[in-house]
């Protein structure tokens, strides 16, 4: 019966008050025994409820007589904690307020202040008088904010919370019930083919709170998880976002990566509110792959990162992978890069002036943590080119010292080996990178764990030797290599 005399009401009312030919009440006009019309259905919705005259919402927990004497009362009700409702409140241009006995309370104008409070909907949507007008403040506002809208709302199927926001971001699903949380999931591809905006990543999960979870894929699990971006907003660098896409390799793009602290950081060219232009929110990063990377500590964001910083010890360009989700096998593949990985030593690049470059493979050198991943192979070999200057002052006079040379290494089963070759060598044991077999040969035979390099202009000898040391690589045991210098004049 309380069905029937919704339906009735909203007849009547859209006759005799609004003198309007038809209404449309959700509960009887979808016919959800067939499917395509349902799938019709919910991908029309919000174009539905643009164009129409006005939106009849009816709360049936308010009373409008105790409702004014009872402070917050409208903070309680249902109708703001369902999924379904947000384009109702959203799309309309005209929407009108009846409590249970269906007494006006107010219209979406007159209660602006009072709904940007409860759903965090900023007045420029509540404000919006126009289906044009609608649309294109929508596509000013951050997807992650738009997100946060439905972070605290549920539905009554777990797909529902996908399907409620498709209007919301202008894009369009085949409905697959029974599929569960991958809906959402399926709903972020489709954002991230349709808008290039990086705050979509721009989530906080409360799951990994507390360091419950540090790894996950760039992909949030449900709106829950953008709770906290409810003030995110875009830089003055969102107009030249990377251009990006979903793959079954994860996210691929080709973007700066910085380094804070020695943690890898993805900027996402949005900020938070009272924060400089040039301050960007990023997410951290952590390689486990040939270019492959999961998301770090993803109950948080970088904040207060400097867009601008050109250093190049804190921003370098990629093209990489980041995984959509995590699941057994990239646990796995974290482990296992993790394990037997060689770091170098910072002294290589902050003592006695040792410059290293030329990182190969490059695809599994990390810069910022200056981690070679072995991914556990017993036959991994890699290489890098070093070089080493030195200002030596003999009275008044200042002369410089430079050497230069390769540095090969490799594991044998589960133990790391090193080699220097010397200049006349170096270039060999590049151009064999193609041919990990040649390489190791080659360094095996030419090179040496303790070398003297001559340096014919200074008449100088320098000797340096390399050598392992274990040590322990985010919970995993690793080999840390360094090297020790001696000038003889």
């Amino acid at each position: 019966m309380k069905g029937y005399t919704k339906i009735a009401e909203t007849c009547r009312r859209a006759g005799e008050v609004s003198e309007l030919q038809y209404a449309w009440v959700d509960t009887c006009c979808i016919d959800k025994t067939s499917s395509a019309e349902l799938s019709e259905a919910i991908n029309s919705m919000f174009r539905w409820y643009q164009v129409s005259q006005v939106c009849y919402v009816r709360l049936a927990d308010i009373d409008k007589q105790t409702h004014a004497k009872t402070p917050g009362s409208l903070d309680r009700c249902r109708w703001f904690t369902r999924g379904w409702t947000l384009q109702e409140l959203i799309a309309p241009t005209k929407v009108e307020f009846y409590d249970k006995r269906w007494a006006f309370l107010g219209d979406r104008s007159d209660l602006r202040a009072d709904l940007e409070r409860i759903t965090g909907i900023g007045n420029e949507v509540l404000g919006a008088t126009s289906q044009e007008c609608i649309t294109k403040v929508l596509g000013k506002i951050p997807v992650a904010r738009r997100m946060s809208w439905a972070a605290s709302r549920v539905t009554t199927r777990t797909e529902d919370t996908a399907y409620c926001l498709l209007g919301i971001f202008g894009v369009n699903l085949p409905l697959l019930y029974g599929e569960g949380p991958k809906a959402f999931l399926r709903l972020q591809e489709e954002v991230a083919k349709e808008h290039n905006d990086l705050s979509l990543f721009g989530w906080t999960s409360p799951a990994s709170h507390g360091n419950l979870a540090r790894h996950s894929g760039i992909l949030a699990d449900s709106p829950a998880d953008f709770a906290d971006a409810r003030d995110i907003d875009f830089s003055d660098l969102s107009s030249i976002n990377p251009e990006f896409a979903m793959t079954n390799k994860g996210l691929r793009m080709w973007s700066v990566l910085c380094e804070e602290g020695g943690k890898m950081i993805l900027p996402l060219n949005c900020r938070k509110p009272n924060t400089l232009a040039a301050r960007v929110l990023g997410i951290y990063l952590l390689q486990f792959g040939p270019d492959l990377y999961v998301r770090e500590h993803p109950g948080r964001l970088a904040e207060n990162l400097e867009s601008n910083n050109t250093a190049a010890r804190t921003q370098t360009i990629a093209n990489i992978f980041v995984s959509k989700r995590m699941d057994a096998t990239i646990e796995a593949a974290l482990v296992r890069g993790r394990r037997g990985a060689i770091r170098l030593s910072d002294s290589l690049f902050d003592e006695h002036g040792w410059k290293a470059s030329i990182f190969q493979p490059d695809g599994l050198y990390t810069k910022q943590t200056r981690l070679f991943l072995t991914l556990n192979l017993p036959s991994f070999v890699a290489c890098f080119m070093m070089s080493l200057t030195e200002t030596v002052k003999r009275g008044r006079y200042e002369s410089l010292r430079w050497v230069t040379f390769a540095v090969v290494l490799g594991m044998e089963g589960e133990m790391p080996w090193a080699r220097i070759c010397t200049t006349e060598h170096a270039a060999d044991a590049f151009s064999s990178l193609g041919n990990l077999k040649q390489m190791a040969q080659l360094a095996k035979v030419s090179g040496s764990k303790t070398v003297k390099l001559r340096n014919d202009q200074q008449k100088l000898e320098l000797e340096v030797t390399v050598d392992f040391s274990p040590c322990d690589i985010e919970g995993e045991m690793g080999h840390c290599l360094s090297m020790s210098q001696n000038w003889v004049c």
